[in-house]
Formats: C-alpha cells, structure tokens, sequence
C-alpha cells in the first residue's frame, strides 16, 4: 500500500484479527494486574480466578484489587478484552 492509500474496511478486519491472535492490544484491568504481579502472587490471581465462584467470589477477589465486581466476572467468562486479544483469563 502506497502512502496516502486508506485500508479497505475488509484488510482493516482481517489485520485487526491477525493483530488479536499475536495477543497485542489493551488488557483488562485483571489482565494489567497479572502482568504486572509476581509469580507468586500471579498465581494466587490466577488460582482465585479458576475457582469456584462459591469459594472465590468476585466480591472479594474485586475488593482485593479495587475493580468493579463485573471486571472480576467478565475476565472469569473471557469476554473482556484479554479473551478477545488470546491472553489467558
């Protein structure tokens, strides 16, 4: 593509999906919060995350990090953006 050329809404979609799959793009707020802990406490998230929500409630995993307890329960179904970009929740 030449320069002064706009991308077609077409080559725009399929970058935008080739750019997904290499996991670039935003984080979620739990997302920013993995990539920045520990090991250790990367994998206490992590174990809190994969629990059982009766064991682990988004209420307090939410408090623990000061989001919103919806934050909590869209990366647990990994429909925010990290499950959009291939990072896992």
């Amino acid at each position: 593509m030449t320069e002064g050329q706009t991308m077609s809404l077409t080559d725009q979609l399929h970058q935008a999906r080739h750019e997904q799959r290499k996991g670039k793009g935003p984080r979620c707020a739990i997302g920013k919060v993995i990539a920045k802990a520990s090991d250790d406490d990367r994998t206490a998230l992590q174990d809190a995350l994969n629990a059982d929500p009766d064991e682990w409630p988004a209420s307090a995993i939410a408090k623990a990090l000061n989001v919103g307890e919806h934050t909590v329960r869209r990366h647990r179904r990994g429909a925010c953006s990290c499950g959009r970009i291939g990072v896992t929740p």
